[in-house]
C-alpha cells in the first residue's frame, strides 16, 4: 500500500447505509442551527460569500449546481473523509488534532474563494473562523455517523443560504437573511 493510499469501502466513503435518511435529517437540523448561530453570534459565526473568478462564466443554474450540489459533495468527501482519515487512520494522529488539521486545510481552501489575497485576512476573518468551526462540525459529523450524508447536507444548507441571500445564483430571494432567521427562531 502506498503512503497516501487509503482503503475505504463505498459505504464508508459516501455514507450509504440504512441510516442515510436519518443522517440527512440531522444534516438539515444542524445546518439550520448553524444559521441561527450566525444570527446570534455574528462576530464568531459569520458566513462568508465566496466569489468565482471572473474567467469562469457560468449561468445561474451552473453556479447553483456547483455551490449546492458539487461543492458540498466533493469538499466534504475530500476534506472530511480522505484528509481526515489520512491524518487519523493512516498517520494515527488523535481525532481532535486530525479534525483541527482537516478544518484548517478546509479553511485555507475557502480563504482562496473569499479572496483573501485581494481583500486581506482581516476583511474575511469572521468568515474564515466560521468555515473552521463548520469544518469541525463536519469532522465530528463524519465521526458520529461514519458517513458523509450529514456533512454534505450541512454544507449544502449553508451554501444554499449564502446563495439565496447574496444573489450568487443571479437572484436574491432574501436580501438580508437576518429578518427571516429571527422570525423562524421567534425573535
Amino acid at each position: 500500500m502506498g503512503l497516501l493510499e487509503i482503503k475505504m469501502k463505498k459505504e464508508q466513503l459516501i455514507g450509504e447505509d440504512k441510516n442515510s435518511g436519518q443522517d440527512f435529517i440531522v444534516g438539515l437540523v444542524v445546518g439550520v442551527a448553524i444559521l441561527v448561530l450566525n444570527v446570534l453570534l455574528p462576530g464568531i459565526a459569520s458566513i462568508g460569500i465566496p466569489s468565482f473568478p471572473a474567467a469562469i462564466s457560468l449561468s445561474s443554474v451552473g453556479v447553483f449546481l456547483i455551490v449546492i450540489v458539487l461543492a458540498p459533495i466533493f469538499e466534504t468527501i475530500f476534506f472530511f473523509s480522505i484528509v481526515l482519515s489520512l491524518f487519523h487512520d493512516k498517520f494515527k494522529v488523535p481525532f481532535l488534532v486530525s479534525a483541527v488539521l482537516s478544518s484548517l486545510i478546509f479553511m485555507g481552501f475557502h480563504a482562496l474563494a473569499y479572496g483573501v489575497g485581494s481583500s486581506g485576512v482581516s476583511a474575511v476573518s469572521g468568515a474564515l473562523l466560521s468555515v473552521f468551526l463548520v469544518g469541525m462540525v463536519l469532522a465530528y459529523s463524519r465521526k458520529w455517523t461514519k458517513g458523509d450524508i450529514t456533512g454534505i447536507t450541512i454544507h449544502a444548507v449553508l451554501n444554499f443560504f449564502v446563495g439565496i441571500t447574496s444573489g450568487m445564483f443571479g437572484f436574491a430571494i432574501i436580501t438580508n437573511g437576518l429578518p427571516l432567521i429571527m422570525r423562524v427562531i421567534g425573535g
